[in-house]
C-alpha cells in the first residue's frame, strides 16, 4: 500500500501563477478541489482554467463536490462569522456522506 501526504492550501492573496509556482515548490502531482461549486472571480481559478493550467505543469486536476462545504453553512458563515458552529457543521455534513 502506497503511503500519501495530504496538504491544505487556499488562494486568497495569490494570482494563478503565484498558485501554481507554490503547488511546483512542494512536488504536488494532484489538486483535489473541494469546493462544491468550483467558480471563482478571480481569474485562472474556476474549474476549467485552472484545470487546464495545473494539466500545463503535468499536475492532476480533480474536483469531488462533495468534500465541499454546503451553501447554507458558507452563506450563514458570511453573515454571523461564526466558526465554530461552522466547523461543527461541516464535521457533521462530512460524517454523514
Amino acid at each position: 500500500m502506497e503511503n500519501y501526504e495530504v496538504l491544505t492550501i487556499g488562494y486568497e492573496g495569490w494570482d494563478i501563477e503565484e498558485f501554481v509556482d507554490r503547488l511546483k515548490q512542494f512536488h504536488i502531482s494532484r489538486l483535489i478541489d473541494v469546493r462544491e461549486i468550483p467558480l471563482s472571480r478571480k481569474p485562472g481559478f474556476s474549474k476549467t482554467s485552472l484545470r487546464e493550467r495545473l494539466e500545463d505543469e503535468n499536475i492532476e486536476y480533480v474536483h469531488v463536490k462533495a468534500l465541499g462545504s454546503p451553501s447554507a453553512i458558507r452563506n450563514k458563515l458570511k453573515t454571523d462569522w461564526d466558526y465554530d458552529y461552522f466547523f461543527k457543521a461541516y464535521s457533521k455534513y462530512l460524517s454523514q456522506n
